[in-house]
C-alpha cells in the first residue's frame, strides 16, 4: 500500500525521477516496513518470517551504504538490484517454507500465494529503478 502511495504521488508530482531519489525511497520504506513486519511477527510467534524480513534489513542497509559512497556508477547500480532481488527471494522463501510447514491447507495456500506475491513486487519495483535509470541515461 505505500508503495502505491508513493506511486501515485509520484504520478501527480514527478519527484522521483531522479533516479537516486528513487531508489533511497523504496529503499527506506523497505527497511522501515521490514523491520515493522519483523517485530510484528517475532511477537505473534512465527519467528521463521520475522527472522527473515530481518535478514531482508541487511542487504537494504548495505545498498543504502553504497548509495552513500558512490564509487562506481554502473557496478552500484547492478549491485542495488540484485540486493534487492536478494531480499525478496529471502522472503519469498521464507513464506513458501513456513507455508508449507501449516497443518491447515487454506493457510498453505495463502502463504505460498504471499510468497509469490513478494516476489514479483519485488521485480517490478527491480525492473522500475532498473528502467527508470536506462531511460535518465539514455
Amino acid at each position: 500500500a505505500c508503495v502505491a502511495i508513493i506511486i501515485g504521488i509520484d504520478a501527480y508530482k514527478t519527484w522521483l525521477n531522479e533516479w537516486r531519489k528513487r531508489v533511497n525511497v523504496y529503499i527506506a520504506l523497505f527497511i522501515f516496513c521490514s523491520v515493522i513486519l519483523a517485530i510484528c511477527y517475532l511477537v505473534v510467534g512465527e519467528p521463521f518470517i520475522g527472522v527473515a524480513y530481518i535478514l531482508c534489513v541487511l542487504p537494504a542497509i548495505s545498498v543504502c551504504v553504497m548509495q552513500c559512497l558512490k564509487k562506481n556508477e554502473y557496478v552500484d547500480n547492478v549491485w542495488i538490484m540484485l540486493l534487492w532481488l536478494i531480499c525478496f527471494v529471502i522472503l519469498a522463501i521464507a513464506y513458501w517454507t513456513y507455508g508449507a510447514r501449516q497443518p491447515t491447507t487454506p493457510m498453505v495456500v495463502y502463504r505460498i500465494g504471499f510468497g509469490l506475491f513478494q516476489l514479483l513486487m519485488g521485480l517490478l519495483i527491480t525492473f522500475d529503478i532498473s528502467f527508470c535509470h536506462r531511460a535518465l541515461v539514455l
